[in-house]
């Protein structure tokens, strides 16, 4: 249900869309129904149902059965489904990090080759921040002489990661500001790790990261790539081999292993991005690194940290630019789908100027297009501390990289967080734990590749 706050601010953008919209639509035509699906209780589920019913009124003669189904092992009871041949989703929501959905032929692609009405215009892939043009494709990268091609449509921009600091621990420190390189994060994370009632255990940690093996290795590997990117490495070349194991890879696992118990927490491979999340609330964190999303809850007025919380680019090693690793929801058209057309009206309503200024200006998510951060219109709805926060995170987003997709990607994610994990207990040292992993996982991408070519 719509809130009656909500339908005023949105009831003129029906009327914008009512004035606009192709003919077509205006035209009696036969009722369709499509089926979207979605996590239930993710952000992406609460952010665009509201939108659903507008995009109904625009076009009356479709229904949008948005169907919240149980996000537990969200892509592989999808494939399961998909390889039963007699689904019914013709939209569903992904947050893309793997090659799956693309080379099994479940989803179609967005360049016109499958469908030619259903080809995105080079107009709206330059409003989209090119991390997330990249993030969609597959390959991300020109590789096996395979160009990029959109096989989704990226919804939001929440979600490149970022430095979360605490402004009033970091000034009492003496600091002028967050670190601005590797060096200065270590000195600094040092000095705020506090024993505040000399009990002998740390009550404040200066600086945190998530690396928990649950999910699969996803999160040490996303955060070994960032520090990768940090200091000028690659994960894998133009052939979608490992090379992660080089100079700089040992040098991003070292920096990692380096805070252990110094100023980030020695549990840091139970961690996760929502248990960072929690230490910063709480009070118990100075620096964490997290998504834009959990920031501005963090900031949300009521929150313990409320005020007192800012985000930042993540530091780079001296001599080098901030980057970081980014994904993002968004979503995919089923081949299975029997409204394709009808499918595709929906993704371009969603990423429209107008709903994505809405995204934004009500503070349900980060637009993903570049133009909207421009809007002085938009802009002068957020309070001073929201407007500034906005101005520093588009130049993080602008500067992100998603993880390399490639046949074997998962696999070769669990075999590098593995030992990751083990570099971080103190099992194996870095280059050692890096070797083994890109041996191991040439292995599983020469036998995938060999798949993928039959």
């Amino acid at each position: 249900m719509i809130s009656a706050k909500f339908s005023k601010i949105v009831m003129p953008i029906v009327l914008v869309f009512v004035l606009v919209i192709p003919a077509f639509a205006q035209v009696e035509v036969e009722s369709i129904t499509l089926n979207y699906v979605i996590p239930k209780g993710s952000t992406d589920q609460r952010t665009y149902e509201p939108f659903m019913s507008i995009f109904e009124q625009v076009y009356p003669h479709i229904k949008v059965n948005y169907e919240k189904r149980p996000g537990v092992n969200w892509i592989a009871t999808l494939l399961t489904e998909f390889a039963g041949g007699d689904t019914t989703i013709d939209v569903f929501q992904e947050w893309p990090r793997d090659e799956v959905m693309v080379v099994q032929g479940h989803v179609i692609p967005l360049d016109g080759s499958y469908d030619p009405e259903i080809k995105i215009s080079g107009e709206l892939m330059s409003q989209f921040f090119p991390s997330l043009v990249e993030l969609w494709s597959y390959p991300r990268t020109p590789m096996l002489g395979l160009k990029p091609t959109m096989f989704g449509m990226p919804l939001n921009n929440s979600d490149a990661f970022l430095l979360v600091y605490r402004e009033d621990l970091v000034s009492e420190a003496g600091f002028g500001g967050p670190p601005g390189t590797w060096a200065e994060r270590i000195e600094m994370g040092i000095k705020m790790t506090k024993d505040l009632d000399g009990d002998g255990n740390i009550d404040i940690w200066g600086d945190t990261y998530h690396a928990t093996m649950v999910g699969g290795g996803a999160e040490p590997v996303d955060e070994f790539f960032s520090n990768l990117l940090l200091c000028g490495g690659r994960y894998v070349d133009d052939e979608s081999m490992p090379v992660w194991n080089s100079d700089q890879g040992v040098e991003a696992l070292e920096y990692m292993l380096t805070r252990l118990g110094k100023s980030v927490p020695p549990e840091v491979t139970t961690l996760s991005m929502s248990d960072n999340f929690n230490l910063m609330n709480a009070g118990k964190v100075a620096m964490a690194e997290t998504a834009f999303g959990y920031w501005a809850w963090l900031d949300t007025i009521g929150r313990p940290q409320s005020g007192k919380v800012f985000i930042a680019p993540y530091p780079p090693k001296e001599g080098y630019k901030s980057t970081s690793y980014t994904h993002g929801g968004g979503a995919r058209i089923t081949t299975y789908s029997k409204n394709k057309k009808e499918a595709w009206l929906l993704l371009q309503f969603l990423v429209s100027e107008q709903i994505q200024g809405l995204v934004q200006r009500i503070h349900v998510d980060v637009s993903a297009l570049t133009t909207i951060y421009d809007d002085p219109i938009i802009e002068a709805t957020f309070d001073a501390r929201f407007r500034r926060a906005i101005r520093t995170y588009a130049p993080i987003s602008m500067n992100a990289h998603p993880l390399p997709v490639f046949p074997g990607g998962n696999k070769v994610m669990q075999v590098l967080g593995e030992q990751i994990e083990r570099t971080l207990l103190g099992k194996i040292s870095p280059k050692d734990a890096l070797d083994k992993a890109a041996a191991e996982a040439k292995k599983i991408i020469e036998k995938e590749l060999a798949k993928t070519m039959k």
